[in-house]
């Protein structure tokens, strides 16, 4: 009886990790041995005045406090048309393969904020707000970066109309042969 509860504290702690490990519900995810705390999706998505869908271009050299600078080529706007300098055009893109913007994110590498490093390639969700007294293209990071997948997308489109999506139902497909 207890080596089965045993067994399956392992596998509910084992999905606890994963699942905080995304940042999504609030938990705070395990970074570099330390317990790094976060608000939940919600109330993160409020505090950002754009959230993006984005591919990280070019990672610039970084300050002498570890934190870093990279050119963003945005793909999808969900928060703050106005705020991504060419997203909130009349005409229509003449290669929409080029993206809606390319934007300058700082903040990477901060350790107040959990999941916060890039490479080239990568392509994630940005929250991130207008830095004061720059260039209209220049923006912070102002919390985890989230990897683009459905569930997350649909998420955090959710949290930007200002509903609670607690789970996505899985996709069953159905085979048959005739």
């Amino acid at each position: 009886m207890s080596r089965g509860l045993l067994g399956l504290s392992a596998v509910l702690l084992a999905a606890f990790l994963v699942r905080s490990a995304e940042g999504l519900d609030g938990d705070a995810p395990v970074r570099s041995n330390r317990q790094c705390h976060e608000d939940n999706l919600m109330k993160r998505v409020r505090r950002a005045t754009a959230i993006v869908t984005g591919t990280v271009e070019q990672k610039m050299n970084g300050y002498p406090d570890g934190k870093y600078k990279a050119k963003v080529r945005v793909w999808r706007v969900m928060k703050g048309t106005n705020e991504i300098p060419t997203a909130n055009r009349v005409q229509p893109l003449r290669d929409p393969s080029r993206g809606v913007a390319e934007v300058m994110v700082d903040g990477f590498g901060d350790p107040h904020i959990c999941d916060n490093e890039v490479d080239q390639g990568d392509t994630r969700i940005f929250l991130l707000d207008k830095k004061p007294a720059g260039p209209p293209d220049e923006f912070e990071l102002t919390s985890s970066l989230i990897r683009v997948t459905l569930d997350n997308l649909i998420h955090a489109e959710s949290a930007v109309k200002g509903r609670f999506h607690k789970h996505t139902p899985s996709l069953h497909i159905v085979i048959s042969n005739g």
